[in-house]
């Protein structure tokens, strides 16, 4: 009798594992999303709940109501709410969001990103906004900052947002680069309206892109235990490290940068047919957006333009690939230009932006179906 008990323990002991392994490998390495959304970008976690939360500004379909999406643990997508439009252009842009830790959601709201800012910054339409919820009910909007020229990513810590603003075309640098920066608000601010100059209370770094085949600056961003702040300046490839002090403007520092890549030499408007193969060796060519993980230092970084995703060691600030995909639709669970990391669940999810194309780029084109990937984290050794 002894021994029939100990099988049927066994028997019950080998299911057991075989259905926790089972479910362990259920969530997928990729999920193709709703017909309603077309692209997504920014992402964090809901603290309430744990799900991944994509903000989804649908630039590749302009008929699909700029929207927030959430993702649970099981894998399963539902909209959570559509953005609130801007009252002049009756459209969101909703890129950057980060929650408060009063629960209230941060929005960096790029109305600019698809129509440009014109040649002396005329159209500077973009918002930071505080969104409270209650369920899926909104219970209230508000500009905690307006008139920003092209709000990307936003972190928050002791009591400020911090937002990446990616081009300042207002600010004229003597070499003729493009200038970006971070502005800082007090979370519990309302109604800024930012200037886009360099007098602006708010700007507390400033910088320019140098790389003149890629004029894009300050993007993604990510803090430390403590508080320093890293920026990505994207067409730079390049990650800066700053310590914010409040309102203060402050200087950087290089933390890490990729190597020079050759120009593009193109006097024909052709572009060198080996450049694309010479680039996408370099591991970190674009900062979009970017993650670090607290428990080994590591930084994830979207590189937007080479179709991957970099990790810079916590340990020794070296740089490697991740994961990189050649062109494709990311339907096999390729990344499909990557524009936002986030580390959730135990992977590293990545919302494919999928939307700019160029000879400097390895998309070539966008697609009807909209992804995100969930890359599984290689230890450090």
């Amino acid at each position: 009798m002894k021994n029939i008990s100990c099988a049927i323990l066994l028997i019950a002991i080998f299911f057991w594992a075989a259905l926790s392994d089972c479910s362990a490998k259920e969530f997928p390495d990729f999920i193709v999303l709703p017909d309603y959304v077309s692209t997504p970008d920014g992402m964090t976690i809901c603290p309430a709940t744990g799900d991944l939360i994509v903000a989804c500004p649908n630039f590749g379909d302009d008929s699909k109501p700029a929207c927030v999406i959430r993702i649970d643990k099981s894998g399963k997508v539902e909209k959570w709410f559509d953005v609130p439009v801007h009252p002049d252009t009756k459209k969101a842009c909703p890129m950057g969001i980060e929650f408060a830790p009063d629960g209230s959601l941060f929005i960096c709201d790029n109305q600019n990103w698809p129509t440009g800012n014109g040649k002396n910054g005329e159209l500077s339409q973009g918002r930071l906004l505080r969104v409270v919820l209650d369920g899926k009910r909104i219970v209230s909007t508000t500009a905690v900052a307006s008139n920003i020229p092209h709000p990307n990513g936003v972190k928050i810590r002791g009591g400020f947002a911090y937002i990446t603003v990616s081009c300042l075309p207002k600010i004229h640098a003597e070499n003729g680069l493009l200038s970006s920066g971070v502005y800082c608000f007090p979370i519990t601010a309302n109604n800024i309206r930012v200037k886009g100059t360099l007098d602006d209370p708010n700007l507390i770094v400033l910088f320019q892109t140098q790389n003149p085949d890629c004029q894009y600056g300050a993007d993604g961003l990510c803090f430390n235990e403590s508080g320093n702040l890293f920026i990505g300046n994207f067409g730079d490839g390049t990650v800066l490290l700053a310590k914010p002090d409040g309102l203060k403007r402050i200087t950087t520092s290089n933390y890490v940068k990729s190597k020079p890549i050759p120009p593009l030499n193109l006097p024909n408007g052709t572009p060198d047919p080996d450049f694309l193969k010479k680039a996408v060796s370099i591991p970190m060519r674009t900062t979009d957006g970017m993650c670090r993980d607290s428990k080994t230092g590591d930084i994830y970084v979207a590189d937007f333009s080479n179709n991957a995703i970099a990790k810079i060691a916590g340990s020794d600030r070296s740089l490697s690939f991740l994961a990189i995909s050649p062109d494709n639709n990311g339907l096999s669970g390729g990344l499909n230009q990557p524009g936002e990391p986030c580390l959730w669940n135990g992977r590293l999810a990545v919302a494919c932006f999928d939307m700019v194309t160029g000879p400097d780029k390895v998309n070539s084109k966008h697609d009807s179906k909209a992804t995100v990937v969930f890359l599984r984290l290689k230890q450090n050794p």
